[in-house]
């Protein structure tokens, strides 16, 4: 053969040789020269949630099936691709109660790929910190002797009220699903103190709003029979004696009186005229004229007015 055409005989078997090279590398590293993977893999199954928290949600997939071999899986989130190795996947820096979708698409050693897998999942709900708001609006919407029906406007809430505490003297008493109670046991014609709050599903209370509830007036009853007049005098002042004597004054003493009572005084008279009242049982009149006659006397006096008889004694 001429060296020209042996030359480019060679020329050609290698040209050759080199394209099939390059084909069976960009397939994925096959190595002998042959047919290019032109077979999909298995879309992934099973697409589920393995864990979540109000920020993350952890995935898992049952692995996929290929001829040659799954070499990678392309993860979808929100339109956020990540390329993993393995058949699991945690997507993160999402919000609570996030509802997102995922694909899942499985790639061989030549690139081939499966149809998606989609599948929606959501992080868990926000935490309800949120209380609701305070009742408002107490009024009395029936009302007996010894019970009242208190009523109030709802209070709101970013989740929902479940219901409301009523409590009095601060101490838990009753609770109610709807804004209205009925509180029993009370006393007529008296006012009460009560405090309501409001709860949400998450057990968060509102501040607690006083409100205050009077029963209906006490039923007329008759008046009470009104006591007798006091009529019984005091008995008489026993043992009116002068225990001294001066120029000028003379001293008296006596026992004291009884009545069905009670005794409130007694008034002291001198030649008849009253000079002066006392409490205790004793007196001193003065202001007297030596060598002068003079007698006096000692009643003893109730509350009601009613009067012993007149006690009289003389100085000797």
């Amino acid at each position: 053969m001429p060296a020209a055409r042996k030359h480019t005989a060679v020329a050609f078997v290698s040209v050759a040789l080199l394209a099939t090279l390059a084909l069976a590398g960009s397939a994925g590293g096959v190595q002998l020269p042959g047919k290019r993977d032109r077979e999909a893999p298995s879309a992934p199954t099973n697409v589920r949630v393995t864990s979540a928290t109000p920020t993350t949600v952890s995935l898992a997939w049952d692995a996929s099936t290929d001829s040659v071999g799954v070499a990678f899986y392309y993860v979808y989130v929100d339109a956020q691709r990540a390329r993993v190795s393995g058949t699991t996947y945690t997507a993160t820096n999402l919000a609570c109660g996030q509802s997102i979708g995922v694909w899942v698409v499985a790639y061989d050693l030549s690139l081939n790929h499966s149809s998606s897998t989609a599948a929606t999942v959501s992080t868990p709900a926000c935490l309800d910190m949120q209380a609701p708001t305070p009742p408002s609006g107490f009024r009395q919407a029936a009302t007996t002797e010894d019970a009242v029906v208190l009523a109030w406007d709802r209070s709101s809430d970013d989740v929902g009220v479940v219901g409301y505490g009523i409590y009095r003297n601060q101490l838990p008493v009753l609770s109610a699903s709807e804004p209205t109670v009925t509180l029993t046991g009370l006393v007529c014609g008296r006012t009460f103190e009560y405090q309501v709050d409001a709860v949400d599903a998450a057990g968060n209370r509102s501040e607690r709003r006083s409100a205050w509830v009077q029963t209906a007036r006490c039923a007329d009853l008759p008046p009470p029979t009104p006591p007798l007049p006091d009529a019984t005098p005091p008995a008489d002042p026993p043992s009116l004696v002068i225990s001294s004597v001066t120029r000028t004054t003379v001293s008296l003493s006596w026992s004291s009186s009884t009545d069905n009572v009670g005794v409130a005084g007694y008034d002291v008279y001198r030649n008849g005229t009253k000079m002066s009242s006392v409490t205790s049982t004793s007196s001193t009149q003065g202001g007297l004229a030596c060598g002068t006659s003079y007698w006096f006397g000692v009643e003893a006096v109730d509350a009601a007015g009613n009067r012993s008889a007149r006690v009289r004694v003389n100085p000797t």
